[in-house]
């Protein structure tokens, strides 16, 4: 670093010098589609599930997982904060209850702290909490209860959040904002465009990603990139298609990559040998949690909520057992 006279230390910094520090790097909380600093939008239309994707993701981070939703997890900190305005404490509680965490593992819950109750100066606050622990995640639950300004006006969100990004980037931690879609967008791939103050928000964030339901079928849900500064456009152009298991309420990967320019799967979920391989599995007695193990040790990545529809599409009675919050 060349020290100059009369300068802020910022002027001094060389691209050797960032090339350099240990302390620079650019990975991602989840792989290909969450990046581990600054702020990510989380945008959805009505009733997709935004909220228990993104406190599913919360859970995950707390729990020290390595997993969430077939990608890898990859958190600075197994600390997360939560920050809802839409749910009260019987309903989190509810939530939290859907998981089946064994209790050997509740303790961990200490590590997801929940807010739910409207702050003034969240930015300082959160800056103040991450001094003392130090968090790997921080999730706003809508980002509309919280901002009060004009949606469409690019200067007054970009305003708005940058001391949320000062506060990502001092202690590198990502920041998700849960965001609506316009209600014209509904079931319509709308894509950046139905984005409440789509234009500002794209602008002012450095990645958005959307959940909407399958086209083709409303009990799958697609999960897809809309801004990515460092992703490539072949990233861009997968959907990764998500189901709710019915139990845990959780989204579980199904094992199908979705090509969003020609709308065809580019997974194996469908397969005739792996259903058959299923069948085969479910005979010898094994669970669909086993079954979906044994799968994946032998290079099928595949959910066991999977398993069961696969089972029961062809007319098969199985055993299912409780459900882990990895979504994997």
């Amino acid at each position: 670093m060349q020290t100059l006279p009369n300068l802020p230390k910022a002027f001094s910094n060389t691209a050797f010098d960032i090339l350099n520090d240990p302390n620079n790097y650019d990975s991602n909380l989840v792989d290909g589609l969450i990046p581990s600093e600054g702020i990510t939008f989380l945008v959805g239309e009505s009733e997709v599930g935004k909220s228990l994707f993104a406190f599913q993701l919360a859970m995950a981070v707390a729990l020290g997982r390595d997993n969430f939703v077939g990608l890898k997890l990859d958190p600075t900190q197994n600390r997360a904060m939560y920050i809802t305005t839409e749910d009260g404490a019987g309903q989190l509680k509810k939530r939290i209850s859907l998981y089946n965490i064994d209790p050997a593992e509740q303790p961990l819950l200490n590590n997801l702290f929940i807010v739910n109750e409207e702050l003034r100066d969240l930015p300082s606050n959160l800056e103040k909490f991450a001094q003392q622990l130090p968090l790997g995640l921080i999730i706003l639950d809508v980002f509309s209860d919280h901002f009060n300004g004009d949606l469409n006006n690019t200067i007054s969100v970009r305003n708005y959040l940058k001391p949320f990004k000062k506060l990502s980037n001092k202690f590198k931690v990502p920041i998700i904002m849960v965001h609506h879609k316009n209600k014209s967008a509904q079931k319509e791939d709308s894509g950046k465009q139905g984005i409440l103050g789509s234009q500002a928000i794209e602008s002012a964030s450095r990645s958005v990603i959307d959940l909407r339901f399958d086209p083709d079928n409303d009990d799958y849900r697609i999960l897809r990139i809309l801004k990515g500064n460092n992703y490539s456009q072949v990233q861009k152009k997968i959907g990764y298609q998500l189901e709710v298991n019915p139990i845990s309420l959780a989204f579980e990967f199904t094992g199908t990559q979705l090509d969003l320019k020609k709308g065809k799967p580019t997974g194996k979920s469908n397969d005739a040998q792996l259903l058959s391989r299923v069948v085969e599995l479910e005979q010898e007695g094994l669970s669909t949690r086993e079954i979906a193990e044994k799968l994946t040790s032998e290079g099928n990545k595949i959910s066991k909520s999977t398993v069961g529809r696969m089972l029961t599409n062809a007319g098969v009675k199985y055993s299912l057992e409780g459900v882990k919050v990895s979504g994997s």
